[in-house]
């Protein structure tokens, strides 16, 4: 999983777990979807400053009276034509993610922008800021089932992983059948790079065991990643753009499934 996910799906499970349980993270800055990250700040709609940090928006968001946050997911315009899922290695690529702050009658959408900075003595590169959007939203109840949810995002494994083996690529035949693992096995979090996206207890077996898979899937970079393999025939490389693209769905609607439950 690329680190402007990891960092959406910890924002909205930690963030909930101080508004709904009280719970407060002291160490949260210290987890690995910050790792590349010199700051994260939160403004308002006039740019003004909200939060230097994510643990101060929390305190924020609660003092405002928000009721929850949650995850919102749009494709871009271009996604039939200039899939999303090839533009996740860069920076301001993929689909379209926003907090979603829930207060008793509207949402409020909070964007986030990454500035790259390349001389950073620190080796952290990037400064995150969210911005608070001026209008309000209507709330709208989602309809994703976990088990549902699971169920997709096995077969979307299964299916790509057996294409992967029938083209003769070990090495990502091997890689989805280990998302498969994690999707099934009592270890959810084996081989999980971000392992501490979300406060586990909150967290169903179930649950944590289709995030973690989602988390494991997760292919889609530059150089290097699934996105990079050419076929040269047609029918391979329809079959590869379809599944590619099925995949990239499931493991997105796996993420909001768990994410905002």
């Amino acid at each position: 999983m690329n680190e402007k996910l990891a960092q959406i799906i910890s924002i909205v499970t930690y963030a909930n777990d101080y508004l709904i349980n009280n719970k407060l993270c002291p160490d949260f800055f210290n987890k690995k979807c910050f790792a590349n990250c010199e700051s994260v700040s939160f403004i308002d709609h006039n740019k003004l400053d909200v939060a230097n940090n994510p643990v101060e928006w929390f305190k924020y968001l609660k003092t405002e009276g928000c009721l929850k946050v949650s995850a919102h997911f749009m494709h871009t315009e271009n996604n039939a034509v200039k899939p999303d899922h090839f533009s996740e290695g860069l920076i301001g690529g993929g689909g379209d993610w926003r907090l979603e702050t829930i207060f008793n009658d509207h949402v409020k959408h909070w964007t986030p922008k990454y500035y790259y900075y390349p001389y950073s003595l620190s080796e952290k590169f990037f400064y995150v800021i969210y911005r608070q959007q001026f209008k309000k939203h209507p709330i709208v109840r989602k309809s994703l089932e976990v088990e549902t949810v699971k169920k997709q995002l096995g077969a979307a494994l299964w299916y790509i992983a057996e294409f992967a083996a029938k083209q003769g690529n070990e090495f990502w035949a091997d890689f989805f059948n280990k998302a498969q693992d994690n999707l099934y096995g009592s270890d959810p979090i084996d081989n999980c790079y971000h392992n501490d996206i979300i406060p586990l207890e909150n967290f169903s077996l179930s649950e944590q065991q289709l995030i973690f898979s989602a988390s494991k899937a997760w292919c889609f970079g530059l150089e290097g990643s699934w996105n990079a393999i050419e076929y040269k025939d047609k029918v391979s490389t329809n079959r590869y753009l379809e599944l590619s693209a099925n995949l990239y769905d499931q493991i997105i609607n796996s993420i909001l499934v768990v994410t905002n439950k």
